[in-house]
């Protein structure tokens, strides 16, 4: 029952959500790994394909799920550049009942030379700059091309669009008729394909101040019909920080993760309406106008290509060199992603270089144009010492 009269509450402005779809197009979760885990068990492949570098926490969810229907979990190899070699062709005949081989990894693929035929015309978006084309990938790592994987329509593989930049480099898996599972985590303003062989799945937390929150939006989304939080417990490091600074409530949000993790939900109540709250274009021009500032300054030297049209959620800047700490040392707080293929069975691989040397500059609309070229400048007078 409606009360009236008493103290005013906490107020948030009431507009919409920036994707409208139905309910059988779109579901809420708490967090990315609910939403990858609930995209398993709509797809239920035979065999997934996930990039070996991708976040470690979201790998072992993947495989747990796995576990759980009997899909094979395979990982690919990813470049320097964070470009992926396609398979030679589309999808291959299915194997009706028959689980496919798992594919053959090339015995020469320790220092294996990017392939080039009449056939490759998809591999064409490698752009290493001053690096040589030579990669070197581990023995567990496949390369679709030059490993001449068969892809069947009873295979799924997982594409991310990486830190927002990198939406065409999946666009180029959509020729070839593969179930696709996309991550948009790092790509809020990434719109979905909406095809019936596709699932796409997005993060609120990565881009705004939210308890929790992820949704997966396809042109059919199953609803599992999951429990809801009030998510109010969640809010008090959101709020504190607003007052007192990220710092002091940085232990704090990673509790909140952890509990998050623990469970399978939707996403919380305070979250569906904090979402309605947010300005979504302010935003989004606010980390266009940061991310052509960084263009400007560092785009002919950067390894890794951006798309011209990106909204990042954060500016990958690989320029062969690692000054993470010098920049904390400056309070540029960047993170190491993901620190799993820094281990020694990845070294000289180009997970191991991706996760290295590159800077993950913050892009986000707390920053304007001062700030970022306060950024810029500390990053070039360190890469030159």
């Amino acid at each position: 029952m409606k009360t009236y009269g008493g103290f005013m509450p906490f107020e948030l402005s009431k507009g919409q959500e920036y994707y409208k779809y139905s309910d059988d197009q779109i579901q809420y979760y708490n967090s990315g790994k609910t939403a990858v885990y609930y995209c398993l068990m709509q797809m239920k492949p035979k065999r997934l394909f996930v990039p070996r570098y991708y976040c470690p926490s979201t790998k072992a969810a993947i495989e747990k799920a796995a576990m759980e229907i009997g899909t094979e979990v395979i990982y690919y190899h990813v470049f320097r550049d964070l470009s992926v070699n396609l398979p030679r062709k589309a999808l291959c005949p299915s194997t009706g009942n028959a689980v496919a081989d798992t594919p053959k990894i090339a015995k020469d693929n320790e220092s294996s030379q990017a392939q080039s035929s009449n056939e490759d015309h998809l591999n064409d978006n490698r752009t290493f700059s001053n690096f040589d084309l030579c990669y070197v990938r581990t023995s567990e790592t496949l390369d679709f091309y030059h490993d001449q994987v068969g892809l069947t329509s009873e295979d799924a593989v997982l594409v991310v669009n990486y830190f927002g930049v990198c939406r065409s480099h999946v666009d180029k898996w959509l020729s070839l008729g593969v179930n696709l599972i996309i991550d948009n985590c790092q790509a809020f303003y990434s719109e979905p394909v909406m095809a019936d062989n596709v699932l796409n799945f997005y993060s609120f937390k990565k881009d705004f101040g939210t308890p929790d929150g992820a949704f997966v939006i396809g042109a059919h989304v199953e609803n599992y019909h999951l429990e809801q939080e009030d998510g109010i417990s969640k809010c008090d490091y959101l709020l504190g920080s607003l007052v007192e600074g990220t710092d002091k409530w940085y232990k704090r949000k990673k509790e909140v993760d952890e509990e998050i993790a623990s469970d399978k939900l939707q996403a919380s109540k305070m979250t569906r309406m904090m979402i309605r709250a947010i300005d979504y274009e302010d935003v989004k021009d606010r980390r266009v106008a940061n991310f052509k500032l960084y263009e400007e300054a560092f785009r002919s030297a950067n390894l890794i290509k951006a798309d011209n049209d990106s909204v990042p959620y954060l500016y990958p800047l690989n320029i062969g060199v690692d000054i993470r700490k010098r920049l904390i040392e400056n309070k540029i707080f960047v993170p190491t992603l993901w620190a799993d293929t820094l281990e020694d069975e990845f070294a000289g691989t180009d997970e191991y270089l991706l996760s290295k040397n590159t800077l993950f500059l913050p892009v986000d609309q707390r920053y304007n144009e001062e700030d970022i070229k306060y950024i810029i400048d500390i990053v070039n007078r360190m890469a030159e010492r």
